[in-house]
């Protein structure tokens, strides 16, 4: 079973490899990509143009054979420029096909760290890649080429280096949840409570480093950097849309033509707070980054005020935690709980062969709330024992 298993799993990587290869090499054709915007707004910084000019990031999409009227605009803040530099340097196509292995790389690593901190069998690596890389928001994220996986990234090695007690590289790992802030809200809000209670000043030290490196290297190349990415903010684009969020679900059923007001995205956020409120004061005395950081990020994700279907690879921790209760607890319930991950993922990455309608979107911005119920449920029957819980996890 397990032979045949690693072999699906090879033969999948291998289709997903060709798939995107075939899709980038293809001369003629430029579909919508994230990296497009990474990858021009380098460019422009390089060559001390506007990273967040519409038109100047619209020119050079267009000599890669981007079709569309508007460009893809490049929305993350200033220091995240110094991470997609280096691919930038590049002609599009092998920074592209560079930026792919990148993000697997970054998964690959997680995902193995993450199933060994939880407890998981060294000899069942396999089917943790397996379910990671079947992740319907996984592989919805290497599709476009989306930077999200760095913010998984900076999480792992945040516990990574806790574990450790190296605090001030830990702070400078979590300097990649810069790159998306408001996806993680309450992960920095249990981060500030922790640092004050436990007197960690060196984790804040280390963030504050790692952002004021990547923000002085824009700056030096592009001193009004700042200026230029909050006026386009400030042009609405990005109020005018309904992200994959509970908030977007609200915006969405609000009006038929447009979306509703953009503070209907923010409701959710008042739940999130609320969890997060009742939680700490339980367990904020003991706590205890590696058992809370699955959940955390878990909650986060689905009452973020701004997120999209593929910013949910931060809950990879959760998923495999899942997966090593399942395992070790109750492996009768492998089969029921694995059909029903596999419908869940064809359910999610159906939208990526047909046109996206309203009813997808809501899928999508259900997504979040629904993997909460199941992991809260898990996490209730089967975690009953400590015993499944990382002794060596990062404590205050």
């Amino acid at each position: 079973m397990r032979r045949y298993s690693v072999l699906v799993a090879l033969i999948l990587a291998i289709a997903i490899l060709v798939w995107q290869v075939s899709g980038i090499v293809r001369q003629g054709i430029m579909r919508p990509d994230d990296f497009a915007e990474y990858w021009a707004a380098s460019r422009l910084l390089m060559s001390g143009g506007n990273p967040y000019d519409a038109a100047q990031l619209l020119r050079l999409q267009q000599g890669i054979g981007w079709s569309e009227p508007q460009p893809v605009m490049m929305w993350n803040p200033p220091w995240t420029l110094m991470i997609v530099m280096p691919f930038g340097l590049l002609g599009y196509p092998v920074g592209r096909l560079l930026w792919l292995a990148a993000m697997g790389g970054v998964l690959t690593a997680c995902i193995v760290w993450l199933w060994t901190f939880y407890g998981g069998s060294p000899r069942q690596r396999w089917l943790a890649l397996l379910l990671g890389f079947t992740f319907a928001p996984v592989l919805t994220g290497l599709h476009p080429g989306q930077i999200s996986p760095l913010v998984l990234a900076g999480v792992v090695l945040f516990l990574y280096f806790g574990v450790r007690g190296h605090w001030l590289a830990a702070g400078c790992a979590i300097g990649a949840l810069f790159v998306k802030p408001h996806v993680l809200y309450l992960f920095w809000l249990a981060l500030g409570l922790w640092v004050w209670r436990a007197r960690r000043w060196s984790v804040l030290l280390g963030a504050a480093s790692a952002l004021g490196v990547a923000l002085g290297v824009a700056l030096l190349l592009n001193p009004a950097v700042i200026t230029q990415y909050l006026q386009a903010v400030a042009t609405g684009r990005l109020v005018a849309w309904a992200p994959h969020t509970l908030g977007g679900l609200l915006r969405l059923l609000y009006g038929e033509a447009t979306p509703g007001p953009f503070w209907l995205q923010f409701l959710p956020v008042l739940a999130g707070l609320a969890w997060f409120a009742s939680r700490w004061r339980r367990r904020g005395a003991q706590w205890d980054w590696g058992i809370e950081v699955p959940f955390l990020l878990l909650v986060s994700v689905a009452t973020s005020p701004y997120a999209w279907f593929y910013d949910q690879v931060v809950v990879l921790p959760a998923l495999l935690q899942s997966a090593i209760w399942v395992l070790r607890l109750r492996p009768r319930l492998a089969i029921t709980v694995g059909v029903c991950y596999l419908a869940f993922n064809l359910l999610f990455l159906f939208p990526l062969f047909v046109t996206m309608n309203k009813a997808w979107y809501v899928c999508y911005m259900l997504s979040g709330p629904l993997a909460v119920f199941g992991y809260a449920v898990l996490r209730s029957r089967l975690a009953a024992s400590n015993s499944v819980m990382r002794p060596d996890c990062p404590k205050s």
